[in-house]
């Protein structure tokens, strides 16, 4: 088993980042808990775009650490 680290976000067709609920490498206290994969204080369309990011990393064969989003500080994927 071997881990890595890497930064991810979601972008449109126009390349504008979509939302995925924290600023980027937010810390869990800065973002209120909100970096947890799980959080529920993060709005729908977030949550979504987590579900899509989550989706597509987890057919891929990665796994996602629970307390990070794919982006917060970085997603920790074990493959």
């Amino acid at each position: 088993m071997s881990g890595g680290a890497v930064d991810l976000t979601l972008c449109n067709q126009d390349g504008r980042e979509l939302p995925l609920g924290t600023q980027v490498n937010a810390t869990p206290q800065e973002s209120r808990g909100a970096c947890r994969t799980e959080a529920g204080s993060i709005g729908a369309e977030a949550r979504a775009h987590r579900a899509l990011m989550a989706w597509a990393l987890t057919a891929a064969g990665f796994v996602n650490h629970p307390t990070e989003w794919c982006s917060q500080p970085s997603l920790c994927v074990q493959a």
